[in-house]
Parts: C-alpha cells; sequence; structure tokens
C-alpha cells in the first residue's frame, strides 16, 4: 500500500490524505493511532529509516525484497522470544521454533 500511494500522482486524494497524515504524525507522535509512525519505527529497527525519509517509491520498490526479508526474520524471532519466555503456553515455542528456523 505504501508504494501504491508514493506512487499516485502528488495532487490525487490518495497522496494528499498521505500527507496529510504525515503531517500530524509529526506533530502528535502517537504510534498507537498512525501506520506511518509504526512503519517509520519497523523500517528504523531494521536499517532502512532512508525509506520513509525519502518518500520515493523507486527506493521502496528496489529495497522491497530485503526489507520484506529483514522484517520477516526480525518479527519472527521477536514471536519466537516472546513465546520462549511464555508463561501461559509453555509448549507453544517448541512447536513454533521449527517452522521458523526452517528445520522442517
Amino acid at each position: 500500500m505504501y508504494s501504491r500511494i508514493l506512487s499516485s500522482p502528488p495532487d490525487s486524494l490518495l497522496h494528499e490524505s498521505y500527507k496529510a497524515l504525515r503531517r500530524v504524525s509529526n506533530i502528535y507522535h502517537i504510534k498507537k493511532y498512525s501506520w506511518c509512525i509504526q512503519l517509520c519505527g519497523l523500517l528504523d529497527t531494521i536499517g532502512y529509516s532512508d525509506i520513509m525519509n525519502n518518500d520515493c517509491a523507486n527506493s521502496l520498490l528496489s529495497h522491497r525484497n530485503a526489507i520484506n526479508r529483514k522484517l520477516r526474520q526480525d518479527l519472527g524471532e521477536a514471536g519466537l522470544n516472546r513465546a520462549r519466555v511464555s508463561k501461559s503456553i509453555p509448549h507453544y515455542y517448541p512447536l513454533l521454533s521449527n517452522d521458523f528456523m526452517g528445520e522442517n
């Protein structure tokens, strides 16, 4: 969706709405209510913060596979770590670890 927004004409409703959300997100930096802030945080975590700073569809598309791969890896590891320390479902981690670690 983000690439679609960036590829849209600057005067389109989609692009204008995105720009308005970015402006509001910069003023009211509340992660819970802004997918822009959430995406920016994720990209910053994996070392691709320049994607949000540039707002360039070509830059996003050229790095899309690497971003997806890194996010899948990091989010998968975070999920495994949460499962590892889970007190409510202690048998969950051994089931998941085989799937994410590529052992199946």
